[in-house]
């Protein structure tokens, strides 16, 4: 691994480490290389539009190497179109690219239905918003191999791990993970990184 890389991680309140102390964040727990540099960037409640709109502010001013994107969930739970949230990833990417920055995109985790019915809104169909994030991790592992890009799949990871631990050992509240949770996306993530960092 190069000893100057540094990686932003860009997103929502998933990358933020919402309901988690600091260390027990997915992006902290990553075991690499202590020489990388790691800038969490996440913010609670952003938008894919959110964050195209401080991409420059957030990561391009901090010259990384590498760019983590996970984002999507508050754009599907707003109501927002699958084709905006696609249309707003690709023009980051294309940003990215433009200075030199390789970009990682990475799935958004499942939704837990009745948790969030219960923690969170009740108006909203949570069965209809998972049928569109699994639709974006289709969209984003396509676009991903037609552009030779890697993706970091959190997707199975936790929806595996939810239907074989009661929901509460993952979920905070049905959205944001656990510290178990945010384990689960550090193992998955670090297994990636380690691969696509030289």
């Amino acid at each position: 691994m190069n000893d100057r890389s540094k990686i932003v991680f860009i997103g929502d309140s998933i990358t933020f480490g919402y309901g988690v102390c600091k260390e027990r964040r997915w992006t902290n727990l990553l075991n690499l290389n202590s020489e990388i540099e790691i800038i969490n960037k996440g913010v609670n409640g952003d938008t894919t539009a959110g964050i195209l709109s401080r991409s420059y502010k957030d990561i391009i001013s901090n010259h990384p190497n590498y760019t983590v994107i996970l984002a999507g969930t508050n754009d599907l739970l707003l109501g927002r179109s699958l084709n905006s949230i696609e249309d707003s990833i690709q023009l980051l990417i294309k940003e990215l690219i433009e200075y030199n920055i390789t970009p990682i995109p990475a799935t958004p985790i499942p939704i837990c239905s009745s948790m969030a019915y219960t923690m969170w809104a009740e108006h909203l169909d949570y069965k209809q918003i998972n049928e569109e994030i699994y639709n974006y991790r289709s969209f984003l592992i396509e676009y991903a191999y037609e552009n030779k890009m890697e993706v970091i799949d959190f997707f199975p990871i936790i929806k595996g791990a939810a239907e074989n631990n009661k929901n509460s050992f993952i979920y905070i509240d049905g959205i944001h993970p656990t510290e178990y949770g945010h384990k689960l996306m550090a193992q998955c993530a670090v297994k990636k990184l380690k691969c696509i960092i030289k």
